[in-house]
């Protein structure tokens, strides 16, 4: 007889009797790549024949692809969603603490080692798996964020959108000492650096999705940076829909705003603005803020480095933005499916005044200035010079004895460089905790008149405005001023008197000792339009 051999249908019906359990499994495997030991997940559904997105996620510093994979839940998600993901890796030898350099000019320009390392890793990868070109996507944390908002600028034909973990605006530093400035207060204007990040695209430009996501309580990158990312692109994204002019087609006030909360206990509350291109009504960015939450990955997995589980997940949400978004479509405004409570439309955005503690749910599209402690004073409240007062320590809380609020901290911020003229949208008040003896659970402070040479007659004077602001003691403390402060804002400087609540339960003293040198000293946040 012939020899038959099976072919089409029937060999696929046989190998189905043959192997009825065979499945693809997915993998996290390592890519080396420019000597760097890189990771990337593949999901089981690679194998199906169709192109995948290919998210390229950048840790943070200190951090290893591992590491980050674990903490963003990438890989977990990855599987479940059909996506490449691609884990870069940053060497101790390219910088001590492996933190991307996104400080350095060099790294800022198509040409730069870092970014045409981890554009080539890209293309290597999209290459191997066949990814789809236009879902290609670049996300990190920290040092990673700002590297994506580099990889944005310069490589714009690569990726179609970038997401922004507290990072900073494109080319926000030059130096070492310049970064920390920058992470403290901000970089140079957004307007400027917008256009710096155009130029750079050059002929490549095109419209690039933006997702920020930041704390109100990150003290590591400043909460104004995630601002100035979100006022860079829109500048940058503006010039591209106007093949080189700013035609306001698309601005850093948002065109509408939703409010939720995290469920389950402690579940953290989260504003996303969105700004969308005016002559389409297509929305190109959005911006979530997530109240009191410090420098970490929102709605993160604890197994893994600076996450943040009491937030919305960052990830699900930038999945829902990027999905969206690729080069040839537009994406439509999405929150997190997890919450939304309240839901508000705009046409700029909206502030929310409060005084309690990192509860802020604004953004600001301006410049802030950070006023310093010009002079200080900290004593006790009492009769005579005798009880003594100190400019080095700044202390609140009670003197023992079985008193309440007997130690008061007086404290003037230099307000010279706030410019005059310009609407002022926020400001806040920044504080960091050095030393807690006792019990002090709250701190309120009172505007006083500003007078030359602080005395201790200023620890129990009259006040301009009393208990202006509260805030619960904690290590590190942050309050919005109410709107009805800032008329007392307009001269050289403004004083604050600071006193404790405190329990009368001992013989010893309650005294709160506030950080008073350095870059985590006390200052003023005056945010202006």
């Amino acid at each position: 007889l012939p020899t038959m051999t099976p072919r089409g249908p029937m060999m696929a019906f046989i190998s189905l009797l043959i192997f009825p359990c065979l499945v693809v499994q997915s993998e996290f495997i390592t890519f080396s790549y420019g000597g760097r030991s890189n990771k990337l997940f593949v999901p089981s559904s690679s194998g199906n024949g169709t192109r995948l997105p290919l998210y390229v996620m950048l840790h943070g510093c200190t951090q290893n692809p591992t590491d980050f994979a674990t903490g963003t839940k990438m890989n977990k998600y990855g599987e479940e969603h059909g996506l490449l993901v691609l884990y870069p890796e940053q060497t101790s030898a390219a910088n001590q603490n492996k933190c991307w350099n996104w400080f350095e000019a060099s790294q800022q320009v198509t040409s730069g080692s870092e970014p045409t390392l981890i554009a080539g890793m890209t293309k290597a990868v999209m290459d191997k798996y066949n990814a789809d070109p236009d879902r290609v996507y670049v996300a990190g944390l920290s040092a990673g964020a700002a590297m994506s908002v580099i990889m944005g600028a310069t490589y714009p034909h690569v990726y179609s959108a970038i997401c922004v973990g507290a990072g900073l605006e494109y080319a926000a530093a030059t130096s070492v000492t310049s970064a920390f400035t920058a992470m403290s207060s901000g970089g140079p204007n957004p307007v400027t650096q917008g256009d710096a990040a155009y130029k750079q695209e050059g002929s490549r430009a095109r419209l690039l999705g933006v997702l920020v996501v930041h704390g109100t309580s990150d003290y590591t990158v400043r909460y104004v940076n995630g601002q100035q990312v979100i006022s860079q692109w829109a500048r940058t994204d503006d010039l591209v829909l106007g093949s080189g002019k700013a035609n306001g087609d698309l601005t850093d006030k948002a065109s509408w705003t939703t409010k939720g909360t995290v469920p389950g206990q402690g579940g953290r509350t989260y504003t996303v603005n969105g700004y969308d291109e005016k002559r389409s009504g297509r929305n190109v960015m959005q911006f979530i803020t997530v109240d009191s939450m410090g420098h970490a990955w929102s709605g993160g997995d604890v197994s893994g480095t600076y996450t943040d589980p009491k937030g919305p997940d960052a990830s699900l949400m930038m999945i829902q933005f990027f999905a969206a978004f690729s080069s040839n479509s537009s994406i439509t405004s999405s929150s997190s499916s997890e919450t939304t409570t309240t839901t508000t439309t705009t046409t700029a955005t909206t502030t929310t005044t409060t005084t309690t503690m990192t509860t802020t749910s604004t953004t600001s599209s301006g410049d802030v200035t950070r006023c310093e402690v010009i002079e200080a004073a900290s004593g006790y409240v009492g009769q005579y010079a005798v009880d003594g007062s100190s400019t080095s320590d700044y202390q609140i809380g009670n003197k023992g004895m079985y008193n309440v609020d007997t130690f008061r901290l007086v404290l003037a911020f230099d307000l010279t460089n706030v410019p005059r003229g310009k609407k002022i949208s926020r400001v806040e008040l920044e504080m960091r905790q050095d030393f807690l003896a006792g019990s002090v659970s709250t701190i309120a402070a009172d505007i006083i008149s500003y007078q030359p040479q602080l005395s201790i007659g200023e620890y129990s004077a009259s006040s301009s405005a009393l208990n202006v602001v509260s805030v619960s003691v904690a290590q590190e403390m942050v309050v919005e001023l109410p709107s009805t402060a800032y008329q007392y804002l307009t001269g050289d400087a403004v004083s604050f008197r600071f006193k404790a609540t405190s329990a009368a339960v001992s013989f010893d003293p309650n005294l709160l000792t506030i950080v008073s040198t350095g870059a985590e000293k006390p200052a003023l946040l005056v945010y202006h339009e």
